[in-house]
């Protein structure tokens, strides 16, 4: 699909797996790392595509860079919020994950930023088990209110008068993604072992060939002293009956 196709669906909405896996893949270390070293960061959204695009989403550079600036404006309003409601306090839909990276952002990139994407993935695949206590958003229904208690800044409360919802799955595009970079580090490993083998068979070749090199030099050298020696002999014998007999 070429530029033309891709502004071609801009006007079509992000499904919610598609903006997970933008999402995931934006908050990678790596990713980050490179967005806090650069001035233009072009190609750190086009590679973004590109990853996408393994996954069976085709956007432009232009239209994640747009997603995700959208993404923080819309964390940076919630977050606004809840500093100046108290008690009302609201979470979006992935205010966790970008809270992940934005949420304690060092002055460079550390604590702040989670380690790779796969610890991400891996994370909202296998959520840990849940304290007594203490409900996750996502299985509660718009009735639920939240409160925040004095004793233990930033950790919220809620009082329910709904029933939980059964919890939601991690979205086949990330689990395919999970598995595609674990399976991306296996062949890795497998690549590098090839490698290696590789380089030592080399070596033993070029050690073998510099043997034979060095074999057929010494035996062109002895069979041209050999072919010099019978010449002067031959020299010697012919000099020897040129000379007259007294």
């Amino acid at each position: 699909m070429d530029s033309n196709d891709f502004e071609g669906r801009k006007m079509q909405a992000w499904d919610a797996d598609e903006v997970q896996a933008l999402v995931t893949l934006w908050c990678d270390r790596s990713v980050q790392g490179e967005l806090a070293s650069s001035v233009r960061n072009e190609k750190i959204y086009a590679k973004l595509a590109v990853d996408l695009k393994e996954l069976g989403y085709n956007r432009s550079l232009k239209q994640c860079r747009e997603k995700i600036k959208k993404l923080k404006q819309e964390y940076e309003k919630i977050k606004e919020h809840n500093n100046k409601s108290g008690a009302d306090c609201k979470k979006g839909k992935y205010y966790d994950i970008m809270n992940s990276v934005l949420g304690h952002r060092p002055a460079t990139l550390g604590a702040g930023v989670v380690n790779s994407a796969t610890e991400i993935m891996e994370a909202m695949v296998d959520p840990p088990a849940e304290k007594e206590g203490v409900v996750q958003e996502d299985e509660l229904d718009s009735s639920s209110n939240w409160t925040e208690t004095p004793s233990s800044a930033g950790t919220l409360h809620m009082t329910t008068t709904g029933k939980k919802r059964k919890r939601v799955d991690a979205p086949a595009p990330v689990l395919e993604l999970v598995k595609a970079m674990r399976e991306s580090d296996t062949k890795y490993m497998d690549f590098m072992q090839v490698q290696m083998q590789a380089e030592r068979d080399f070596r033993e070749r070029q050690m073998a060939l510099d043997r034979e090199q060095r074999e057929a030099s010494t035996t062109l050298n002895t069979q041209l002293i050999s072919v010099l020696g019978r010449i002067g002999e031959a020299l010697l014998t012919r000099n020897a009956k040129d000379i007259p007999v007294d």
